[in-house]
């Protein structure tokens, strides 16, 4: 087979060439299209210059750049500049730049999940339309325009925040709080239990049991003033003033005498009227069962103490009840009655 055959093809020497001639012809065809057609077209790209203090992780030439997420370009190449600033030059598509002027805003940012760092353009306020070998100054006073938010710097962050952060000084304390946190559990499970059973016992409504509780509170402020008011009162006797001694003696024999008598006058009482007290209630019931009718049984007790009263008078001598006697047709009962006699006796006596 010759050098210039394929496996399972019948071609000669002669047509070998003439594929091939062909194909150059095609190739060179096509070139000389593309190149009239853009002399034709005109070229509508534009070198926009980037003068920056830093770059991101990953921008290298040919790094994509995108406008609104749409791609407008591609870095032309990345030079050094004098105090370590670098210039990024931009190769820019003029038709997709809209509304982008030499305020914009430039981001390094990842384009995907893997990290592959690319340019993201953002239009700013005012300034005037990009032209050809623009020189923008993003470095100084305009530094804040670029924003380094590649995976590289994102992992340098956290990184850099772990080893200032994550200290033995900061596991030591951790180690301690998860110690004291573990000594309140109980007190948390109390806290717990408590309000799941205020949860399953409950029968008000919250609003009516927090009303009775500020009812409650509403008198605490006079129980306390009171509290208060006696400790100043005891704290201000004149016996304490005074004399501290016979105040102390009291003390002395309340707690030493009196409290004790009472406590032995209870105690006795308890083992020898005991029986007497299992005889009160009958006694009682029996005195309730003689008032069927408690409320009439009452008005008419306090009308008879009504009536009771107003028989008596007060007088210098003190109170007298009011009472008359009037007699009529019996003048013999008069005269002792009234300790005098008639004036037909009293000449008889004489």
């Amino acid at each position: 087979m010759p050098k210039y055959g394929l496996p399972g093809v019948t071609i000669d020497r002669r047509g070998s060439v003439l594929v091939g001639l062909v194909a150059v012809g095609v190739v060179a065809v096509l070139a000389v299209a593309w190149i009239i057609v853009d002399r034709v077209r005109g070229d509508d790209r534009l070198l926009v210059v980037l003068r920056t203090e830093q770059i991101g992780d990953g921008i290298v030439d040919g790094t994509q750049v995108r406008l609104d997420g749409v791609a407008v370009g591609q870095i032309e190449k990345i030079e050094n500049a004098h105090d370590g600033q670098q210039l990024i030059t931009l190769r820019l598509d003029r038709s997709q730049l809209f509304g982008v002027t030499d305020t914009l805003d430039v981001d390094y940012a990842p384009s995907n999940l893997f990290g592959i760092s690319e340019i993201a353009l953002r239009r700013g306020q005012g300034g005037n339309a990009l032209a050809n070998d623009d020189v923008i100054d993003l470095t100084g006073r305009h530094a804040d325009r670029v924003q380094d938010v590649t995976m590289g710097n994102l992992l340098r962050a956290v990184t850099r925040t772990a080893t200032d952060v994550l200290t033995p000084q900061l596991s030591a304390t951790l180690t301690t709080l998860a110690g004291d946190l573990e000594a309140f559990t109980p007190l948390l499970e109390a806290i717990v239990t408590t309000g799941r059973n205020i949860a399953d016992t409950q029968r008000y409504a919250a609003s009516f049991l927090l009303g009775q509780f500020g009812s409650t509170l509403s008198g605490a402020a006079p129980m306390v003033g009171g509290t208060v008011q006696l400790l100043d009162t005891l704290t201000n006797l004149e016996i304490l003033k005074t004399d501290r001694a016979k105040f102390d003696q009291v003390l002395q024999i309340s707690i030493h005498q009196l409290f004790p008598g009472i406590s032995d006058l209870l105690f006795t009482a308890e083992r020898h009227f005991t029986g007497y007290a299992d005889m009160l209630p009958p006694a009682l019931d029996a005195a309730a069962r003689m008032v069927p009718t408690p409320q009439l049984s009452s008005a008419q007790l306090r009308e008879l103490l009504d009536r009771l009263d107003s028989s008596f008078t007060d007088t210098p001598d003190g109170p007298m009840l009011k009472f008359a006697v009037t007699l009529r047709g019996v003048p013999a009962l008069s005269v002792p009655l009234l300790g005098t006699s008639p004036p037909s006796l009293q000449g008889a006596d004489r």
